[in-house]
């Protein structure tokens, strides 16, 4: 294998170049923000209750009657 001269040369072929694709990742966290808001109501009920107290009473009731049986005896 003599080149000096260019004799008997190799033929060079060259193909087409080979593309390799790599992949490299990177993690990003995001954050997304939910807000919630809790309103507590506090509910007052009144409660009306109606009674009617009932009170019993008895009464006599007196009557007075004269009767006149005649005139009185005399002395």
């Amino acid at each position: 294998m003599y080149y000096g001269c260019g004799c008997n040369q190799p033929q060079v072929i060259v193909h087409p170049t080979q593309c390799c694709v790599k992949h490299y990742y990177q993690t990003q966290e995001v954050v997304h923000v939910h807000p919630v808001q809790y309103q507590h109501v506090n509910h007052m009920v009144y409660k009306h209750v109606h009674e009617y107290p009932v009170c019993h009473s008895s009464t006599g009731q007196v009557y007075h009657q004269s009767v006149d049986c005649g005139p009185p005896p005399c002395c």
